[in-house]
C-alpha cells in the first residue's frame, strides 16, 4: 500500500507540480505557481463540496438559502486553465491569470463594502506579495502604485459620500466565522513567503556548491597548467639547445665547406691538366674517374653550403639542377638504405625565385619519402621524381614513393603545424613550412594523395608565368 501511495504521489508531483523550465529563476517561479494553483483548485473543490453538503442539509431541514455555485465553479475553471498554461511553459500568462482571480473581485469588494474591509486589505497585500514572487519586483511596485491610487480615489469618493458603500459589517458583532477568511489568507501568505524563501535558499545553496566546485576545478587547473608549462619549458629548452647546436654546426660547417671548395677545385683542374699530358695517356681512364669524382665532390659541397646559407637570393634558376643537387646530397643515405632515387624530366625548366628555398622544399619531400621507406622491409624500395609541363599552363613536379602511405585519420592533418607521425623524431613543421614556401614564395600549390598500388604521391604545381620575374 505504501509503495502504491508513493508511486501515486510521485506521478502527481511529476505531472502537476514539478517545474519543467531550464532557467533556474524561471524554474523557481514555476514551482511556486504550480503549488498555489493546485492548492487553489483543492480549495475551490472543498468549498463546492461543503456548499453542496450544506445545501442538501438545508433541503432536508426545509430551508432554502439560495445556493449559487456558479461563482466557485468559474473560479475553479480559471485555476485549472491557468495550471494548464503553466504546464505548457506559459508561466507569465498563467501568473497574471492567477493574480487577476484575486485582484479583480477584490476591486469590487473595496468599492461595495468600503476601503477598510479587513479581508479586502489582506487580499491586496496577498496580490502585491504574489506579484513580486511570481512575476517581478518591478511588477509588484506597479501593482502597489495602482492599488494605492485606486484606494485613494475610493477614499475620496466615499469620504465625500459621492459613493456610499455598504458598511453594515462594521456594526455587527464579530464572530469566529469572520476570522476564518483572514486566517486562511494569512496562512496562504505565510506559505507563499516560505516557498519563495525555500526556493531562494536552494538556489543559493546550489550557487555556493557550484562556486566551491569551480574553486576546486580552478585549483586543479592551475596545478595542471603549471605542470604543463614546466613540461613545455623543458621541451622548449631541449629544442632551443638542439637548434643552438645546429646553428653552431652550420656556422662552423659553412667555413669548412668554403675552405674545401678551393682545394677541390685545384684538384679537379690539376687532374684535367694531367689527363692531357701525353706521359700519362695510358692511365687516362683512371684520371678521368678521379676528375669525375672530384667534380661530384665539388657539387656535393656546394649543395651542402647552399643549405647552410641564410641570405635570400631571388633569380632565375633551373629546377632540374636543384633537384639533381638534392639527389646528390641525399644519394649516400639512399644507397645505405637501399632506396633507388630516380629523376625523370622532359626538358630543362627554369623559374624565377629563391633557389635555396626551392631546394629546401625538394630536400624535405625526399627526406620524408626516405623516412617512410625506412619503415618498409621491401627489397624494391624506390622514389620517383618527375618534372614536366601540364596542359601548357603549369609546371608539375611529383615525388612518389612505394612506402606504407598516410593513414586516413592523419591525412587531413599532415600540413598542420606541429603535427608529426614520427614519434620523437621531428617537430612536425616540415610539411607546413613547405606548404608556406610553395604558396607564398612561388604562388603555387602542393597536394598529397595515396597511390592505389601503395605509397604516397606529393605534387607541386607552379604557374607557368612564374618562369619570369613579375
Amino acid at each position: 500500500m505504501k509503495k502504491i501511495l508513493k508511486k501515486l504521489s510521485q506521478k502527481i508531483y511529476h505531472h502537476l507540480i514539478e517545474a519543467q523550465s531550464e532557467n533556474e529563476e524561471q524554474k523557481r517561479k514555476e514551482f511556486i505557481l504550480n503549488i498555489l494553483l493546485i492548492s487553489s483548485e483543492i480549495l475551490m473543490a472543498t468549498i463546492l463540496l461543503l456548499s453542496f453538503i450544506r445545501e442538501v442539509i438545508d433541503i432536508i431541514s426545509g430551508e432554502d438559502r439560495g445556493f449559487q455555485p456558479a461563482v466557485f465553479i468559474l473560479m475553479g475553471a480559471v485555476f485549472v486553465f491557468a495550471h494548464y498554461l503553466s504546464r505548457k511553459q506559459k508561466i507569465k500568462i498563467a501568473s497574471l491569470l492567477f493574480l487577476s482571480i484575486f485582484f479583480i473581485p477584490n476591486l469590487y469588494l473595496s468599492f461595495h463594502w468600503g476601503i477598510d474591509l479587513p479581508q479586502s486589505l489582506l487580499l491586496y497585500a496577498f496580490t502585491i506579495l504574489s506579484a513580486g514572487i511570481l512575476i517581478s519586483t518591478r511588477f509588484s511596485l506597479i501593482t502597489t502604485l495602482f492599488i494605492s491610487l485606486y484606494l485613494a480615489t475610493l477614499g475620496y469618493l466615499q469620504g465625500h459620500q459621492i459613493i456610499t458603500p455598504n458598511t453594515y459589517w462594521a456594526t455587527e458583532m464579530v464572530t469566529i466565522y469572520d476570522a476564518i477568511p483572514i486566517i486562511i489568507t494569512l496562512s496562504i501568505m505565510a506559505t507563499l513567503s516560505w516557498l519563495a524563501n525555500r526556493e531562494i535558499e536552494n538556489s543559493l545553496r546550489k550557487a555556493l556548491n557550484s562556486e566551491q566546485a569551480l574553486k576546486i576545478e580552478r585549483d586543479n587547473l592551475e596545478i595542471t597548467v603549471k605542470k604543463r608549462t614546466e613540461q613545455l619549458q623543458k621541451m622548449q629548452m631541449e629544442k632551443i639547445s638542439q637548434l643552438y647546436r645546429f646553428a653552431e654546426f652550420g656556422r662552423i660547417s659553412a667555413g669548412i665547406f668554403h675552405d674545401l671548395i678551393n682545394p677541390l677545385t685545384a684538384v679537379s683542374l690539376n687532374l684535367e691538366q694531367l689527363s692531357r699530358d701525353k706521359q700519362y695517356q695510358k692511365t687516362s681512364y683512371q684520371v678521368e674517374q678521379a676528375v669525375e669524382a672530384a667534380k661530384r665532390m665539388e657539387v656535393l659541397v656546394i649543395s651542402v653550403k647552399k643549405q647552410l646559407q641564410k641570405e635570400e637570393c631571388r633569380r632565375q634558376f633551373s629546377i632540374n639542377q636543384e633537384v639533381k643537387g638534392m639527389i646528390s646530397l641525399l644519394n649516400h643515405r639512399a644507397i645505405r638504405e637501399k632506396v633507388l632515387l630516380k629523376f625523370r624530366y622532359e626538358e630543362d625548366i627554369k623559374i624565377f625565385g629563391d633557389p635555396l628555398k626551392f631546394s629546401q622544399i625538394i630536400m624535405n619531400l625526399i627526406t620524408n619519402a626516405l623516412d617512410a621507406l625506412g619503415e618498409n622491409s621491401s627489397l624494391n624500395k624506390k622514389i620517383s621524381i618527375k618534372l614536366n609541363y601540364q596542359n601548357n599552363q603549369e609546371i608539375k613536379l611529383t615525388i612518389k614513393d612505394n612506402g606504407p602511405g598516410i593513414s586516413s585519420e592523419n591525412f587531413e592533418k599532415i600540413f598542420t603545424p606541429f603535427f608529426s607521425t614520427k614519434q620523437g623524431k621531428g617537430l612536425g613543421l616540415g610539411l607546413s613550412s613547405i606548404q608556406h614556401l610553395v604558396e607564398q614564395d612561388f604562388r603555387g600549390k602542393i597536394e598529397a594523395k595515396n597511390n592505389k598500388e601503395g605509397g604516397c604521391l606529393f605534387s607541386i604545381i607552379l604557374p607557368i608565368d612564374f618562369k619570369h620575374e613579375i
